[in-house]
């Protein structure tokens, strides 16, 4: 009986996770990811330091806004809890990896 268990829990699991560009994330009721996991296992980067790229508030110290037309649950400002929907989680990451290679 255990073994049926731990073989219908991991089912569940694998329902409530997406893979996009490669990697798996953990997939809420509505669509959303966490940004933070985004940032570090697509982008190679910290919450903080790809949030930067989601609002343009720093846009002078060239990290315009490259998530105008996209879907976020939480405030960015918050970004240890903010989500991006999984839908625009690729557009978001290239056009992160755009900006950076001109600016390199």
């Amino acid at each position: 009986m255990e073994h049926l268990e731990h073989l219908e829990h991991l089912e569940r699991s694998r329902q409530n996770t997406i893979e996009i560009m490669g990697e798996n994330f953990d997939i809420d009721e509505n669509g959303y990811v966490s940004f933070g996991d985004v940032a570090s296992e697509i982008l190679d980067g910290t919450t903080q330091q790809i949030s930067r790229y989601a609002d343009g508030r720093l846009e002078e110290d060239g990290y315009p806004n490259l998530a105008k037309d996209l879907r976020f649950n939480g405030r960015i400002d918050m970004y240890h809890s903010l989500r991006i929907h999984k839908d625009d989680v690729e557009k978001f990451a290239e056009r992160v990896k755009k900006h950076r290679a001109k600016t390199l």
